[in-house]
């Protein structure tokens, strides 16, 4: 989710809860800009997922009271590590944007193209995936080539060298969203989805809806693209994921206590 966005929906969180809520945002190992540790040429979702479970462990440790409840955002790519945290410890509820359930298949499928998959079947050591970056950023990825010239600020695709331990960790079934998101006693798990998205479209949000437990809730947004670029789109999914946070959080208590939304980035 873009920087924009994630203000945009940390300003919708406070006008609903005010001081009672803190929004936390932050790049994952390999993302730009935090790639000190791990290369963007070595990063993988399961290492975003470690991540994202030692954060939501470490600020309910530090800034939460012992009733403060955790609520994960996830678009895109950030809503695979959104609905693999939804078995995870410390989570109160989980709202994922542009999801999708078959990661072995529909993900490299949707991510990569034929030329890309048949380099790696090949023998390739990586291939080139498109990243929407912002535009001459000095902490972009070493290498990343823009789709287009553009000479104005904002985000635009990049291609971006990645290795093929990235897309091995898809097809081998290293990340199992069907049994993160089934099973009893889980929290509660919105789903958000455009029907105009043609980046992951719209039958994979239902898919991932239908195989989910309860409790589950999904929202589907008319006309709305893959990253909700139009204001009135991105007003209804943010409104739809304050109130789902809202509702879970009061369900759980009856006073008004610190809560956390973490955002998942999309990159």
């Amino acid at each position: 989710m873009c920087i924009r966005d994630r203000r945009k929906l940390c300003e919708a969180a406070q006008r609903s809860a005010g001081d009672d809520m803190l929004f936390v945002s932050f790049n994952l190992s390999g993302s730009p800009g935090s790639d000190a540790g791990t290369p963007f040429y070595s990063k993988m979702v399961s290492k975003e997922v470690r991540d994202a479970e030692f954060m939501v462990s470490w600020v309910r440790s530090n800034w939460l009271r012992p009733n403060g409840t955790v609520h994960i955002v996830g678009l895109s790519t950030g809503a695979i590590i959104g609905a693999l945290l939804r078995s995870s410890e410390g989570v109160t509820s989980v709202s994922l944007i542009a999801g999708l359930l078959d990661t072995v298949h529909k993900a490299v499928g949707l991510d990569f193209s034929e030329e890309n998959l048949a380099q790696l079947l090949a023998g390739a050591p990586s291939v080139r995936k498109r990243f929407w970056l912002p535009v001459k950023c000095e902490s972009n990825p070493q290498g990343a080539i823009p789709e287009g010239e553009s000479s104005s600020e904002g985000w635009v695709p990049h291609l971006v060298e990645l290795g093929r331990e990235y897309v091995d960790e898809f097809t081998m079934g290293g990340l199992d969203v069907h049994s993160a998101v089934c099973g009893e006693g889980l929290p509660p798990l919105l789903v958000v989805h455009g029907d105009a998205d043609q980046d992951v479209p719209l039958e994979n949000g239902t898919e991932l809806f239908n195989a989910a437990s309860e409790p589950k809730e999904m929202i589907v947004i008319p006309k709305a693209n893959h990253l909700l670029t139009s204001s009135s789109h991105f007003k209804k999914a943010a409104n739809a994921i304050i109130g789902h946070i809202m509702e879970t959080h009061f369900n759980l208590n009856t006073s008004n206590v610190t809560k956390l939304t973490y955002l998942l980035s999309s990159t």
